[in-house]
């Protein structure tokens, strides 16, 4: 993908533009690759910048806001997201939220103020129908969109990691996990359950691990707390195309304590790989959920368990922004 200008100090008025905002690779992550992907796809459809977090000035943002009549705010920090919704409201700019993870998923304190910005957003837009739920109770004007768009490059594996692959495949099945970063819910557990996956296939051996932890923090963590389980599974800590490494695997899992609309699911889905994801939010069809970590031991190894199902995006994702874009 082209090196997007990222909007600074330089003010110029965008009145007939749109202002997207949010963050694009690196890191990668499932909201920072939706971005890279959603201002692909609106090229050539409709005028808009660009506005990236990573380089977040809250001065400059400001006054940049006041440029603009539509902007679609990415993040999820939810002081940022009131914030946002709140201004918008005092300059009469159209503010319209993705809530990329699970509504409801913080603390009280941080979900009061997650509630506030839905209530004076535009048009929020929530990802899955547990979250659309709270938000259509607090804005009768919430949608609920998917946060699948297709891919946009073919990036190719190197070649060493592809070869590692297809040993490992010899002898076994390889499904794979992955983790943006480590970290914890409201309840202190681990969000991606990677140490409780970890602790399932050291006992299974027709089923080897790779999990995709493009930080290595997760690595770090598990070689700190779990020494014992480092080597039950392929660590893969650099960026690369996950899209293209499930291409070549047997099966995906997505063992989440909470969730948005996951990516690597739609995209697994899309493939026709089995599917494995916790029951914590509503998934789409194909899927096989489980409730717990026995339920997916059992159905791992279950070699009756096929998947048939390829997921397609019927809604046009893109389409229906556009019509939120309109002023």
């Amino acid at each position: 993908i082209k090196k997007h200008k990222v909007l600074n100090s330089t003010i110029i008025f965008k009145k007939n533009s749109i202002l997207v905002i949010g963050k694009i690779p690196p890191p990668v992550g499932g909201v920072t690759v939706y971005c890279e992907r959603l201002i692909h796809h609106l090229r050539g459809k409709i005028k808009y910048n660009f506005y990236d977090l990573n380089n977040f000035n809250f001065i400059k943002f400001i006054f940049l806001l006041r440029q603009y009549k539509v902007s679609h705010l990415h993040t999820s920090n939810v002081y940022l997201r009131l914030i946002f919704s709140l201004y918008g409201k005092i300059i009469g700019l159209k503010t319209i939220i993705t809530y990329h993870g699970n509504i409801g998923r913080f603390n009280n304190t941080k979900n009061i103020i997650d509630y506030l910005s839905i209530v004076f957003s535009n048009i929020p837009i929530a990802i899955n129908e547990n979250s659309f739920v709270i938000a259509k109770a607090l804005n009768s004007k919430a949608l609920i969109l998917s946060a699948y768009l297709s891919p946009i490059d073919n990036k190719v594996i190197d070649i060493r990691l592809l070869e590692k692959i297809k040993q490992l495949q010899i002898n076994s099945k390889v499904y794979l996990t992955n983790a943006f970063n480590l970290s914890f819910d409201k309840n202190g557990n681990e969000i991606y359950g990677i140490s409780s996956l970890l602790k399932m296939f050291s006992t299974i051996d027709s089923i080897r691990l790779v999990i995709v932890d493009p930080s290595g923090n997760y690595k770090k963590y598990i070689s700190d707390n779990f020494e014992q389980l480092l080597d039950v599974a392929y660590w893969i800590t650099e960026m690369i195309n996950f899209y293209e490494l499930l291409k070549i695997s047997d099966g995906f899992i997505r063992n989440t304590t909470t969730d948005g609309d996951s990516l690597s699911v739609r995209e697994s889905l899309s493939l026709g790989k089995k599917t494995f994801a916790t029951s914590i939010v509503k998934r789409p069809s194909g899927v096989i959920i489980y409730n717990n970590i026995a339920e997916l031991r059992t159905m791992v190894v279950d070699t009756k368990i096929k998947t048939r199902f390829k997921y397609r995006n019927k809604k046009n994702t893109i389409g229906q922004l556009l019509d939120c874009y309109k002023t």
